[in-house]
């Protein structure tokens, strides 16, 4: 138990890391979601060609897995 209690600050060190960077990759996803997304919606065949190899790749990596 003690060594427990001697370590507590590098854990909690840790949690906040982890809470930082959980944070952070959300907000960079979902900005990312959004901007794809909305040039999924153009008209023009380029911008939309590259966000469904975007999408499309994203999607794919979880089968590689």
């Amino acid at each position: 138990m003690q060594f427990l209690i001697e370590r507590l600050p590098l854990y909690l060190d840790g949690a906040w890391v982890t809470i930082q960077l959980t944070i952070g990759g959300s907000a960079l996803a979902f900005v990312l979601a959004m901007a794809f997304g909305i040039l999924g919606t153009v008209n023009h065949w380029l911008p939309r060609a590259v966000a469904t190899v975007y999408v499309e790749v994203f999607r794919g990596i979880a089968a590689w897995c």
